[in-house]
């Protein structure tokens, strides 16, 4: 009897342990002052051990601080930068290392803390000062250097000094998932800059998952370079493309409950607005980069 339960036990801790964010909480770093604004993206993954940065010629700035952090001494600051004719930068994000890969058809919560930040920058930078933000992207790859399937998107930290947390359950769909990944949420023009901080990673195995997130919608791979693109979904009947006009561009059918496949090859490159509708209620929305 000891030993069945001694094995149970082992069972139950390895589950718990398999899979973990490698250095979550921004602790397992090089860094010994404050403040860094001038990490480019390459000098961010070079400092900062099990996390890796992606930047569209270095608009997303990575800066760490110390102190006044949600757990242990140290978080990170996401600064995503607005400039030039193309005001969003899709391929901006970062890439959290797992502890082991995600298994397929196992539940997961993925959670954080998250709170506002302002920067005090002279000369002020061009155009409205405006710091805002907008949330986060959350999803998961199998690759580092791709962003992979958006799992969802976070509402806008309100605090400046308090940290929100946040959560995410989801089931895994997909092989060899080895990195949860972080970007700023689609951006509203209203400002050059966009700042916030976060802390504390953590992912969680769970036995089951709530209704509401039983029916989430997974797009992978997002960007896609061949135009075709996955979808996880249990509820959607059908999707629609469209482009940054609202010109109708693609629509098909959905097959519940299993993976489908689209097709934006014959369109040209740019962001797309994917809707998901059950009959004639919209389900979700999200923006599909095709390169």
């Amino acid at each position: 009897m000891k030993t069945l339960l001694l094995i149970l036990f082992l069972n139950f801790t390895y589950n718990c342990l398999a899979q973990s964010i490698l250095n979550g909480s921004f602790e397992d770093n090089t860094l010994n002052n404050d403040f860094h604004y001038s990490f480019t993206s390459e000098s961010f993954s070079t400092s900062v051990n099990n996390i890796f940065g992606f930047a569209n010629n270095d608009t997303l700035t990575l800066c760490m601080k110390n102190g006044s952090s949600q757990e242990g001494q140290w978080n990170l600051i996401l600064y995503d930068v607005l400039e030039g004719d193309n005001l969003n930068y899709p391929d901006n994000f970062i890439s959290l290392k797992l502890s082991q890969p995600l298994v397929v058809g196992k539940n997961y919560r993925v959670s954080y803390y998250i709170r506002r930040h302002q920067i005090i920058q002279f000369p002020p930078p061009p155009g409205p000062q405006t710091e805002m933000t907008n949330g986060l992207s959350i999803g998961y790859s199998n690759d580092s250097s791709n962003v992979g399937v958006t799992l969802f998107s976070s509402s806008a930290p309100i605090s400046f000094t308090d940290w929100e947390y946040q959560y995410k359950e989801f089931r895994c769909y997909h092989d060899s998932i080895q990195y949860i990944t972080v970007k700023m949420k689609d951006h509203s023009i209203c400002g050059p800059r966009y700042v916030c901080q976060i802390d504390n990673f953590e992912l969680t195995t769970l036995a089951s998952i709530s209704e509401q997130d039983e029916s989430s919608i997974f797009l992978y791979p997002n960007p896609t370079k061949s135009g075709i693109v996955y979808v996880q979904n249990n509820e959607a009947q059908y999707l629609s493309v469209y482009d940054l006009i609202g010109k109708l561009r693609h629509q098909q059918n959905l097959s519940p409950h299993q993976e489908n496949t689209f097709s934006i090859s014959h369109l040209d490159n740019g962001i797309y607005t994917i809707r998901f509708w059950n009959k004639d209620k919209l389900l979700h929305q999200e923006r599909v980069l095709k390169l």
